[in-house]
């Protein structure tokens, strides 16, 4: 996937994320997501999306327990079925 289209890609799923009612998204520059949700640890959505099939990185290790660590999907119906993901996470 180029840049150009790695970053359309990371903007339309930021904004997905964002519009979820508790889920924030912090800006990035790169091919990944750092996503916090209000009620959840980082641990535990990583852990809820995994029993969807959809692994995702807990952000402690990363130093931020609260988040988790999103790779942008390169094909829109990848990034669909993480939105449905995170939707079953937090429902």
């Amino acid at each position: 996937m180029r840049g150009a289209q790695i970053a359309l890609a990371r903007a339309d799923l930021a904004r997905a994320i964002a519009e979820r009612p508790g889920l924030s998204c912090a800006p990035s520059q790169a091919n990944v997501l750092r996503v916090r949700a209000d009620a959840l640890p980082g641990a535990e959505l990583a852990a809820r999306m995994d029993r969807t099939s959809v692994v995702v990185a807990g952000g402690g290790p990363l130093g931020d327990p609260d988040a988790v660590r999103i790779t942008v999907p390169h094909r829109p119906e990848h990034a669909e079925r993480l939105l449905r993901a995170l939707d079953l996470a937090l429902g």
